[in-house]
């Protein structure tokens, strides 16, 4: 009975943690006037917790690790990109313009309990090489 502690802790720490997105996805390759935000999650640590990823209060998807999630904005000026886990949230701001492709980069770091999240710019030819070896969200996205 001892080892049941352990037992869950392991595969908490080793159960992986899987990228939806609730808005439609774009890619790099879609030309049109409207921005793109791609947001890439690199990392395998904490890979238990996925990150809600929230676009002016708006939930756009749960990120989870080796993923990415990605979507068009169809309004220019000021929005904010939230990044929540259990322990924190982090705001970045981007003032948005037309026909732009924007990258994040989340860093899941290790907090008290579980991961902490981090949002920061990613320069647009790493976050491409990025893209193509990380795993493509599930969408789980309805028109209305």
């Amino acid at each position: 009975m001892k080892l049941l502690p352990v037992i869950f802790l392991a595969v908490f720490l080793t159960s992986c943690a899987t990228t939806t997105q609730y808005s439609k996805l774009t890619d790099l390759s879609s030309n049109d006037e409207n921005a793109k935000i791609f947001i890439i999650r690199k990392s395998w640590l904490t890979t238990a917790i996925p990150m809600k990823i929230y676009q002016d209060g708006k939930l756009v998807g749960r990120l989870g690790p080796k993923g990415y999630i990605a979507w068009k904005v169809e309004k220019e000026g000021e929005i904010q990109i939230t990044s929540s886990s259990p322990e924190n949230k982090d705001n970045f701001t981007i003032d948005v313009q037309k026909g732009k492709t924007y990258y994040l980069k989340q860093k899941a770091k290790p907090g008290y309990f579980v991961a902490r999240s981090g949002l920061e710019l990613m320069e647009p030819q790493k976050a491409k090489r990025a893209i193509n070896k990380l795993k493509e969200p599930k969408v789980n996205y309805t028109s209305r």
